[in-house]
């Protein structure tokens, strides 16, 4: 398992995040993480850019 401490930024002192895969097979990748403040994460919401527009149908 990999994991690594960001730098902290104003008050916070540390964060630490792992990620955990268990019991599965192949290749797990991961090109973004949310870090959000709080103890509830929210759900996903997609970038404008991501979003199919109907005039572009």
């Amino acid at each position: 398992m990999n994991a690594f401490t960001l730098a902290p930024q104003g008050e916070v002192e540390a964060i630490e995040v792992a990620i955990v895969v268990e019991d599965a097979t192949g290749t797990a990748y991961f090109t973004d993480l949310m870090l959000q403040p709080g103890g509830i994460a929210t759900l996903w919401q997609g970038h404008p850019s991501e979003i199919p527009w109907s005039s572009e149908a």
